[in-house]
């Protein structure tokens, strides 16, 4: 990803998750109102600063993860959607199926055990709530690409 952020001229934020916090190095993107609310309030602060030392576009911020960083870019995503141009998910965990570390291990184990047409009704409604708060500068970013 280095090589190609220097040949494309983008930069590129390697958030760690801390050993003390978690043993395994997960995010905690199952718990949206303690620890991991946290961690994605200071992704975004983190993101903040990158801009405003380096004099980042703003509107061209985008976010992925892979797993449990899936989970917290899914969270990022949902908690900030102003603030993400894009966001990409790989090996995502089923949001909004876990409540505690265990239940995230579950999760991310053998799946989610609620019916997937009640999960699919969740994400249309984030969905809706995404594009209406992206909806007003939508054309314009593209205009811009």
């Amino acid at each position: 990803m280095n090589l190609l952020a220097d040949k494309y001229g983008f930069a590129v934020l390697y958030p760690k998750q801390s050993k003390h916090e978690h043993a395994h190095r997960c995010w905690h993107w199952y718990d949206d109102a303690g620890a991991g609310g946290s961690e994605a309030a200071s992704i975004v602060s983190l993101v903040n600063a990158m801009i405003a030392e380096h004099g980042l576009d703003a509107e061209r911020v985008y976010v992925a993860g892979i797993s449990a960083g899936a989970g917290l870019a899914a969270l990022l995503a949902i908690r900030y959607p102003q603030m993400f141009a894009a966001v990409g998910l790989h090996s995502r965990p089923v949001f909004g199926e876990a409540h505690s570390a265990i239940g995230a291990m579950d999760v991310m184990r053998c799946g989610t055990r609620t019916d997937p047409i009640t999960l699919v009704d969740a994400v249309v409604d984030v969905c809706e709530i995404i594009r209406a708060c992206r909806r007003s500068s939508f054309t314009a970013n593209w205009i811009r690409s």
